[in-house]
């Protein structure tokens, strides 16, 4: 019998390198992290009633503003001008320099704010509001009334809000048409919600699934499993879903096959996620610190 040469190929996972560039320190739990796009800066919220403005490449502390209560949510303005939503009934603009400009009030506690591409702010808070508001004036533009606290608000492409509180379901405001309804539920709370590049929904819930969306059907795009409550999820330029976890990881996942590509771990559970660039991500922990992460997938 002649000999048989067996060629097997054999698929490899796609290879990750992760390195932790910095470890940055609050004086109690971290809340929220943002990137302040296209400037080598990141702004994070705390427990400690501090906003913190960090450099990217030496993690020095370049500013910090102070506000009465906890920090729970943040956004940036084109300008970098930043927005926080406090656990009072504030959401406020602070400039570049660290000044207070405007503060807007709710009724109860801001779990969430964002930015429209018009460079207006969107908010979601305790009291069941979504409410729109002039980022110049402060004044209250638009407002809708819902059933239940709102704990986190995005922004869609098309300008439509989508938001979740506390039934368990994602609604979709369309500010055009002036018309709420409800989008994706999944099987326990939803905790967090993002907007990939494509215009998919993103979501973290209590039933230790992330999940995509199609924001125009409403159907299932993918599904990961987390296992732990799912905190906080961001998307990354690629559409790389980034995920902080009860469990204290961070992971980056596969958008396309829903596997998960690199675990980074801190102390303590991680309750917000960003992404500075294809490469690079921030997490803010209830181990008190903010760290960057420098992620390479090949």
């Amino acid at each position: 019998m002649k000999n048989i040469l067996l060629i097997v190929t054999v698929l490899m996972p796609a290879l990750s390198f992760s390195m932790q560039r910095h470890c940055l320190r609050h004086d109690e739990l971290v809340i929220a992290v943002a990137a302040l796009l296209g400037s080598n800066k990141f702004v994070s919220g705390s427990g400690d009633n501090t906003i913190r403005v960090w450099s990217t490449e030496t993690g020095a502390e370049i500013m910090r503003m102070s506000d009465k209560h906890s920090v729970l949510s943040l956004a940036v303005l084109p300008d970098e001008k930043i927005v926080s939503g406090s656990f009072g009934d504030a959401v406020t603009i602070w400039d570049k320099t660290g000044a207070k400009l405007k503060t807007m009030l709710h009724d109860h506690i801001v779990n969430s704010v964002a930015t429209l591409p018009d460079g207006n702010i969107v908010s979601g808070s305790s009291d069941k509001t979504v409410r729109i508001w002039d980022a110049e004036t402060g004044k209250e533009l638009r407002r809708i009334n819902t059933y239940d606290p709102v704990d986190c608000v995005a922004v869609l492409p098309n300008n439509s809000i989508v938001f979740r509180s506390r039934d368990g379901a994602v609604s979709q405001w369309d500010v055009e048409k002036d018309k709420v309804f409800n989008l994706i539920k999944h099987d326990n709370v939803i905790t967090s919600i993002a907007v990939s590049p494509k215009g998919n929904i993103v979501s973290g819930s209590y039933d230790g699934t992330v999940r995509e969306w199609d924001a125009r059907t409403g159907n299932a795009v993918s599904r990961m499993k987390q296992g732990q409550w799912v905190r906080s999820v961001a998307t990354l330029p690629n559409g790389n879903i980034v995920t902080g976890s009860h469990d204290a990881t961070v992971t980056v996942w596969d958008a396309r096959t829903s596997a998960p590509l690199k675990v980074m771990f801190h102390d303590s559970m991680v309750n917000s996620v960003a992404v500075l660039s294809d490469k690079h991500i921030i997490s803010g922990s209830a181990d008190k610190t903010v760290r960057i992460w420098e992620v390479l997938i090949k």
